[in-house]
């Protein structure tokens, strides 16, 4: 399955500010919307030591939901432009069976690189199984997402998702846990592009110190983070808020970063 989606960065502190102004933009543009609540996601991130995944462009993850059966799921990117990203995701619950078509497409994309299989599988941690493979975990996060949905008023059909993400990330112990807070919006149906760059757009103009475009995944903004929290170049209190949230001071030093090392 292919996903095409935007990411913006969220600066505003208040919640429930954020999601009247999806509500308004939903409504406005003559969609209806649908709160959906809130969930849970604890998602951890596995590579080689190598870094070849990180290479490829490639995701590898396990995630837990609401303490629901873990899935695995790996994303690879298709194709990008300025403002959005299209990705293949393949996402299955956790089985001896996922895993293995999952490893499957994993060494195709990898040139045909030989994967190894555990030796053992029955009633096992995903973790401990992709340890036994030779993979590393390279990062933890928890996820707090409250998700609003528009709905064709004429179809009925889901057009779009958005997703207001509160993030913190597992780092080092010496660190507490530092995050980001992040609006997702996902296309639900092939053709929405120039709609989704327009829905982008009049939250950018609107609301110009609120959102942020933010072409980083929470992957590589995590990676980014722990490395410039291990060097001391962000800062409590500057570069996150009270509540460990990234500021735009922080968000404009990760961007530079990124800028010289990308991810």
């Amino acid at each position: 399955m292919s996903e095409v989606e935007n990411a913006l960065l969220i600066l505003a502190k208040d919640n429930k500010q954020v999601e009247k102004i999806i509500n308004d933009l939903i409504q406005g543009n003559r969609f209806h919307f649908n709160q959906k609540g809130r969930r849970t996601m604890t998602d951890m991130y596995f590579d080689y030591k190598d870094k070849s995944l990180k290479k490829h462009k490639i995701d590898l993850r396990i995630r837990t939901v609401d303490g629901e059966t873990p899935k695995i799921t790996l994303k690879f990117l298709e194709k990008a432009t300025s403002s959005h990203s299209e990705r293949v995701e393949i996402e299955r619950l956790w089985s001896l069976e996922s895993f293995d078509e999952i490893m499957k497409e994993l060494s195709s994309q990898l040139q045909g690189r030989a994967l190894e299989r555990p030796a053992n599988f029955i009633n096992e941690d995903p973790e401990n199984i992709l340890n036994s493979v030779k993979f590393v975990k390279i990062q933890e996060r928890r996820t707090e997402r409250n998700t609003i949905d528009a709905i064709n008023r004429l179809t009925s059909e889901l057009e779009f998702e958005f997703a207001i993400d509160i993030t913190f990330y597992h780092l080092n112990s010496s660190f507490r846990h530092y995050g980001i807070m992040e609006l997702e919006i996902e296309s639900k149906k092939k053709g929405n592009y120039e709609i989704l760059d327009r829905l982008v757009d009049q939250l950018i103009t609107d609301h110009q110190s609120k959102f942020r475009v933010w072409p980083h995944s929470k992957l590589a903004t995590g990676l980014a983070m722990e490395t410039l929290l291990s060097r001391r170049e962000l800062k409590a209190g500057e570069d996150f808020d009270n509540d460990g949230l990234l500021t735009l001071l922080g968000a404009k030093k990760i961007e530079a970063f990124m800028k010289l090392e990308p991810h």
